[in-house]
């Protein structure tokens, strides 16, 4: 009886001592710890990254609208400052169409072109928050000065007038952001 009870003791004993099998799991399990963090850290930065592009992408189409909008207020008010005086208000009906309204000269005097008007001008209202440095009283004056031009016209009041404040008010605001516009959606293409 003592020879087993002498057997397993040493049987306990050789269970508390390591061997090299017992290192190499610990080994392989560390390793497999330290792939699994690299892991989720990549599948954490991937999303990210993918995010913060498509931000960059939805920033620029954003941009770029408003600048579509502007650069058809530039090309109109371009137009209508080589008009004459007297000229009538049917060809300035047409030139907002062509301008504004896909040509649709029907739309330019139906009740609600201003409406539409606005619609088509709203890109232009959010380049406070798109560009730098441009204010919601410029913005608001772009509107305002091509929504009374084209009352001016609808109504055949002072057409001239409201001419001379539109083509004024936008090549003002073009001058001072036209460069820091461009600049921006350089920067921001992707």
């Amino acid at each position: 009886m003592e020879k087993y009870l002498d057997s397993i003791s040493k049987a306990i004993i050789s269970l508390g001592q390591y061997s090299w099998m017992d290192y190499a799991h610990l080994v392989v399990s560390i390793i497999g710890i330290i792939i699994s963090a690299y892991a989720i850290k990549i599948a954490v930065n991937v999303p990210e990254k993918i995010a913060q592009r498509q931000d960059k992408i939805a920033l620029f189409d954003k941009r770029f609208a408003a600048y579509e909008v502007l650069e058809k207020c530039v090309i109109f008010a371009n137009v209508i400052e080589k008009c004459q005086s007297g000229v009538d208000r049917k060809t300035y009906i047409g030139f907002f169409a062509v301008a504004f309204f896909n040509g649709n000269t029907d739309i330019v005097e139906s009740e609600n072109s201003i409406c539409e008007l606005q619609q088509i001008s709203a890109p232009l209202k959010h380049m406070t928050f798109l560009f730098d440095g441009i204010s919601a009283y410029e913005t608001q004056e772009i509107s305002l000065a091509l929504i009374e031009l084209l009352y001016a016209v609808t109504a055949n009041l002072q057409i001239e007038s409201s001419k001379t404040k539109y083509v004024t008010v936008v090549k003002k605001f073009f001058d001072k952001h036209n460069e820091n516009i461009l600049n921006l959606l350089q920067s921001n293409k992707t």
